[in-house]
């Protein structure tokens, strides 16, 4: 299962709800809360690259990898 760790690395960079970070992205509010709260199925390439220009992070930072049990 892939996660995301956006929520965490945006407030370490004193980003301190999904509002703000929409806003700083310009992002859709609903976009940024999906983001927020890690119920986003995927992320364009776009948005990513947004993401990780405004966090100063790579991709690899915002993902986590955990195998699905079988």
């Amino acid at each position: 299962m892939i996660t995301t760790r956006i929520r965490e690395i945006a407030e370490r960079r004193k980003i301190t709800s999904g509002y703000r970070l929409g806003k700083q992205l310009g992002l859709s509010p609903s976009m940024a809360a999906r983001l927020w709260k890690d119920e986003v199925k995927m992320i364009d390439l776009d948005t990513l690259n947004l993401l990780c220009r405004e966090l100063r992070c790579k991709p690899a930072d915002l993902l986590h990898y955990e195998p699905d049990l079988e």
